[in-house]
């Protein structure tokens, strides 16, 4: 049996807590972006490309889900930040999950929220970040091979959306857990603001 605690100004605006919003707010996001990108390509395997290619083009794209840490650490895009900050990478850190959008939508709620990440709980960052950029490299690779499929066979216009939605969808979100990376790594403070 335990005491009962009286209600914080938190609890008395929402029946949520800010934990279930954030879960909430991450799920969106995810699934805006995931709709956006696979609902165009899942058109084009369905209408277009013959099911032995997009069968042989899954099983190669797996290949980098089963990269070793290692191996992934040749695949980034430079030695420290400046090249990611060159090309905007930082400001796609506004629109995925656990993003700045989705940040200042928690603040409203509740003003006092701040996601911060102790350095005790940096390698669980780091871990998850080279969980979602394998899952990328996956997609990309996958992406990029209906791509070519769709050049190869003359539906330019389709290789030309699927192109940019893997820039989109795919690289840029493997940049980006790049550079959370080398911002986690390099900064020397207890407690790193994401």
């Amino acid at each position: 049996m335990g005491t009962a605690q009286k209600p914080t100004h938190a609890t008395s605006r929402s029946s949520l807590s800010a934990a279930a919003w954030l879960s909430i707010y991450n799920a969106l996001v995810n699934v805006f972006w995931s709709l956006l990108a696979f609902v165009p390509v899942s058109i084009f395997w369905y209408r277009v490309m013959e099911r032995t290619w997009l069968s042989v083009f899954v099983v190669v794209s797996v290949i980098p889900f089963i990269l070793p840490t290692s191996k992934l650490k040749y695949l980034e895009l430079g030695a420290n930040v400046r090249p990611y900050r060159k090309l905007g990478v930082p400001w796609v850190n506004k629109f995925v999950q656990h993003g700045r959008l989705i940040n200042d939508l928690l603040r409203q709620k509740y003003p006092e929220y701040r996601r911060t990440i102790s350095r005790a709980r940096a390698p669980i960052l780091v871990q998850n970040s080279y969980v979602q950029e394998r899952f990328h490299w996956t997609v990309l690779l996958l992406f990029l091979l209906t791509s070519v499929y769709a050049t190869a066979h003359g539906y330019l216009r389709w290789a030309l959306l699927i192109t940019v939605i893997n820039v989109v969808y795919n690289l840029y979100p493997i940049w980006l857990q790049q550079y959370i990376r080398m911002r986690v790594d390099r900064l020397p403070s207890r407690k790193l603001n994401v």
